[in-house]
């Protein structure tokens, strides 16, 4: 990490004796539903180091059916919360309502399903102000409390799920696009906010509009937060077949965001599907393929389990298929919808 934001954490640092004051920060988080989580993810934000009289958190509800309203309200009379409501439900304008009503010089986006390291605002901050970056973040530590939800977290924090971009990496990096984000309200105000077409996959393409107006996005592992897993399989593939669907819609408008690993869950859909169109004159090519697949999930998800608990593996490896095609299919989805991202496939043939 630059040497300069040694610097600039002791100049606002809530214990220092320096008169200078910290920048107002607005966090804008989108939620629906988030009972289960909202007090202690709200509870983290303000026991966190950044001084509550330099912040305003905007929660931006989607018309929720459960007490996430009447929550944030009560938590609003003890700290600077904002409710708002978003009648579109959806993330992309809940943020762009969330940034219109922001006060603050900065905006940190947040997420109702997780729970915030005490210096994730300040080490936003700095990084914003200290270098290069328009739009920063960091690590995505997937983490569950039932059985199911260790297990997901697990398989997720191995690698072997679809798309792991986000998870906890070692070392700051230039990046395409991070977990949820922070921003001058200024670079929002230019972009334009987010595209309220991107019902999913809204991140990845603000950061692709971002950086081809020239802008730069920067991983910092010191931006840390807890991510709750989803707690069962039906939300798990309505999630992972969303992320496959609108990856087809970015791919298409922003071909020069490919990468091979996105085809690989696809691939792996007709690959299966193909193997059992050639059972009615061979059965052998299916038996091979499965056998191949099923070999390297039983891997991976034993792996993946090992570093948490031997007592995962046996969900761990369910898990892994259920991912990888609720991703392919998804995305297979996608070309019906929006067609085949051409562009993107010639991208990555001349490896642009």
């Amino acid at each position: 990490m630059p040497a300069c934001l040694c610097l600039r954490i002791n100049d606002f640092n809530v214990n220092s004796t320096n008169d200078l004051s910290p920048p107002f920060v607005s966090v804008v988080m989108p939620v629906r539903n988030e009972a289960r989580f909202i007090d202690a993810c709200l509870s983290s934000v303000f026991d966190g180091d950044y001084p509550v009289d330099r912040l305003e958190v905007i929660v931006v509800d989607g018309e929720s059916t459960d007490q996430t309203r009447q929550i944030v309200e009560r938590l609003g009379e003890k700290w600077p919360i904002r409710l708002v409501g978003n009648p579109k439900r959806t993330v992309p304008p809940a943020m762009n309502l969330g940034i219109a009503a922001a006060q603050g010089e900065y905006i940190v986006r947040m997420d109702g399903h997780c729970i915030y390291d005490g210096r994730y605002i300040a080490e936003c901050i700095e990084s914003l102000q200290t270098t290069e970056a328009d739009n920063v973040g960091g690590a995505q530590r997937p983490r569950g409390k039932s059985y199911f939800e260790r297990a997901l977290a697990a398989v997720l924090r191995s690698g072997f799920a679809a798309g792991s971009s986000y998870w906890d990496r070692p070392a700051e990096r230039w990046v395409e696009t991070v977990f949820l984000g922070a921003w001058k309200k200024s670079t929002l105000d230019e972009l334009g906010g987010f595209d309220e077409e991107w019902t999913v996959n809204q991140d990845y393409e603000l950061n692709a509009r971002l950086r081809k107006a020239g802008g730069k996005i920067l991983y910092s592992p010191d931006i840390k937060a807890d991510y709750y897993v989803r707690s069962g399989i039906r939300p798990l593939i309505r999630q992972h077949f969303r992320y496959g669907t609108y990856r087809v819609k970015t791919l298409n408008r922003y071909p020069e965001t490919v990468n091979l690993r996105h085809f690989i869950p696809p691939g792996l859909v007709l690959v299966l599907v193909a193997a059992m169109l050639l059972t009615l004159w061979n059965p052998w090519p299916l038996a091979v393929v499965a056998a191949v697949y099923v070999a390297t999930v039983l891997a991976a998800g034993i792996v993946a389990a090992s570093r948490s608990s031997w007592r995962l593996a046996p969900v761990a490896v369910l898990l892994l298929p259920v991912i990888h095609l609720s991703w392919g299919i998804g995305f297979l989805n996608g070309v019906r919808r929006w067609g085949l991202p051409v562009s993107a496939l010639r991208h990555m043939r001349h490896g642009a």
